[in-house]
């Protein structure tokens, strides 16, 4: 599945997740080293160093979500 990260305020990345691996796989698709780092999806915030799937947050299809981290906002 295809997820749209829209990263700050103007930079946004498509990357290809399946919906059996972990969250923590954001991290090293977007390069983000920040492991404080969380998303958001349908409204509620989870963080992206979560052992959690994308399945068992009920992500599984392509969808659009936005990073929130204070250091990398403005970029």
């Amino acid at each position: 599945m295809r997820l749209t990260c829209k990263i700050g305020t103007k930079n946004i990345k498509v990357v290809e997740v399946q919906p059996y691996e972990p969250l923590h796989i954001l991290l090293k698709k977007l390069n983000i080293e920040d492991k404080n780092t969380k998303f958001i999806f349908n409204g509620i915030t989870y963080s992206m160093s979560s052992i959690l799937t994308f399945q068992e947050i009920g992500l599984t299809g392509d969808a659009r979500i936005a990073i929130n981290n204070q250091g990398i906002a403005g970029f």
